[in-house]
């Protein structure tokens, strides 16, 4: 296994707090009134939707 193999596999596929803190994200946000709950909601949308294209990018490149 390469360094670079490795280093991918510690920092996004076997990263524990990053995979929990992309979960939670969403989920700690206490809003106060509907205007923010819904920027929220659009945030976090965004974060999903765009970290799923870039891993489906980064998955489809030749080994």
């Amino acid at each position: 296994m390469n360094k670079w193999n490795l280093f991918t596999r510690g920092l996004v596929k076997e990263n524990a707090v990053l995979v929990l803190m992309i979960g939670l994200c969403p989920a700690l946000a206490v809003s106060g009134t509907v205007r923010d709950a819904f920027g929220m909601g659009l945030a976090a949308t965004f974060v999903l939707l765009f970290s799923n294209v870039i891993i489906s990018i980064m998955s489809t490149q030749p080994k």
